[in-house]
């Protein structure tokens, strides 16, 4: 601290203050050991859950990728938390099925930093057996849609087609047809839309078709992958394709969407019965520890039903714990008589 007294007058209320040079060799390892990032990345995520993954994301922006096992990303972002139940640590995962995780966590993190932050990433689901076992993400930088302390911006009128060639756009539809068709291939989404730019979406389509076409005869012996990556380059491939129907491919769609939307209804219902369930646990144990006269009186009545064994050496509440059949009762009777 310098000049704590400042004898110039009006500067009593500031106090200067300088680090000791000793100090410069610490202050080094945090720019060394930490990621910075601008603060006002952030300041308008809307989800604990965004934030989190921004920061994880932006720590590998110059390598462009990074790996995680799902659950161990639950873990981080706070998805998964630890609690302790009768003495024992459970975990309490907030979303259990994959399609719930993608739809409330990944895609809306993935809405949030394209349109507030400076980067936006992609990622990939891997499968391990018939479950989704890791994420890899892909990671580019970003011009946020909407920056901080900036209102929205205004429409511009452009100037009609001068007749140029227009820019290719992705068949997103296509693309996840084609990601779902080439699974265990080590093809990622980012190159399936690279040889879509770069060779056309029918052509793509077609080396897909054809590549599958040739493994299932066992004619590719390994890398399936590899032989795809040749084949996308190739003219002329001969094979019939399957003819499209656009009609029954909407209705498959429109199927499908209802699908979703019905599971992730049913999910929230499971959601509601479980966050109900774990409520009334909470009043029926704040009952029977803060009450022990009602707690006397309502173990009396269970005591007095048939085929129910009791232990008389062991506190009330140890067996209510430990034995289903008589903690089923008990909560009976609280639910009916409170």
């Amino acid at each position: 601290v310098d000049n704590p007294l400042n004898p110039e007058p009006g500067d009593g209320e500031f106090i200067d203050m300088s680090f000791h040079p000793k100090m410069k060799p610490f202050l080094l390892e945090l720019r060394e050991k930490f990621t910075m990032y601008d603060v006002r990345n952030i300041l308008k995520l809307p989800s604990s859950y965004s934030i989190r993954i921004y920061e994880l994301l932006k720590q590998y922006e110059k390598i462009g990728r990074r790996k995680f096992e799902i659950t161990e990303l639950k873990r981080i972002i706070g998805a998964i938390e630890e609690r302790t139940v009768k003495g024992k640590k459970e975990e309490n995962d907030h979303y259990p099925l994959y399609g719930n995780f993608r739809q409330r966590v990944l895609l809306k993190a993935q809405k949030d930093l394209s349109e507030y932050t400076d980067i936006s990433f992609t990622f990939d689901p891997i499968k391990k057996g018939r479950k989704y076992k890791w994420l890899i993400f892909h990671i580019t930088s970003n011009t946020p849609k909407k920056k901080f302390g900036e209102s929205e911006p205004k429409q511009m009128r452009l100037p009609l087609n001068t007749g140029s060639e227009p820019a290719h756009t992705i068949d997103e539809e296509l693309l996840t047809d084609l990601y779902e068709l080439v699974q265990g291939w080590n093809i990622s989404t980012e190159k399936l839309k690279e040889w879509m730019l770069e060779y056309g979406d029918e052509q793509v389509k077609r080396a897909v078709f054809y590549t599958r076409h040739k493994d299932a005869k066992g004619e590719i012996k390994r890398n399936p992958g590899g032989y795809l990556a040749r084949m996308v380059k190739q003219k002329d491939l001969n094979i019939a394709m399957p003819v499209s129907n656009n009609k029954e491919k909407k209705a498959r769609n429109r199927a499908a969407q209802l699908e979703e939307k019905i599971r992730l209804v049913r999910q929230e219902l499971e959601d509601l019965k479980r966050e109900k369930y774990e409520k009334e646990q909470a009043i029926i144990l704040n009952i029977l520890q803060r009450n022990p006269l009602i707690a006397e009186e309502i173990f009396g009545q269970v005591k007095e039903l048939p085929g129910l064994d009791f232990d008389e050496k062991q506190e009330d509440m140890e067996i209510y714990y430990h034995n289903p059949g008589i903690r089923f009762k008990v909560d009976q009777i609280i639910r009916k008589q409170y």
